[in-house]
């Protein structure tokens, strides 16, 4: 149904956001599980070659992953994807 729907669109619209709102690659921003949230005003993401970075997080970027996190039909707990 549309609940169906609202998740993914919450979802891409997350994602989105963390690769042109962060800088994060994709892998990156896929890499991210639950333990990531609540996201907070920056983020360490470990990058190629095992580098790690802090990014800051801009508010937008932060509703948006709230906004899934709160529609996303599964539990997001800290040892699983954070995006499906």
């Amino acid at each position: 149904g549309q609940a169906g729907a609202d998740w993914i669109g919450a979802r891409d619209r997350a994602v989105l956001l963390l690769l042109y709102g962060a800088g994060l690659r994709i892998a990156e921003a896929l890499s991210l599980s639950g333990a990531a949230l609540p996201l907070g005003e920056r983020l360490l993401v470990t990058g190629k070659g095992g580098k790690q970075r802090v990014v800051p997080i801009l508010p937008i970027v932060r509703e948006a992953v709230a906004d899934y996190a709160k529609r996303c039909p599964w539990p997001l707990t800290p040892n699983q994807a954070l995006f499906r």
